[in-house]
């Protein structure tokens, strides 16, 4: 789960230097995440995404 904290590093990086708005970066990790850690870190991402 380390690759975990680095991309979530990674992520905010870029949006405190504003290279892409917060949209994109929502669908790149969403994606991202799908690909890497399937379906349990999906329901997660869904839950955190739509409070």
């Amino acid at each position: 789960m380390q690759s975990f904290r680095f991309v979530i590093i990674f992520f905010s990086f870029i949006t405190k230097k504003k290279l892409m708005s917060r949209r994109e970066i929502g669908i790149l990790l969403f994606q991202f995440m799908q690909e890497n850690y399937g379906d349990d870190i999906m329901i997660y991402l869904t839950s955190l995404f739509s409070s």
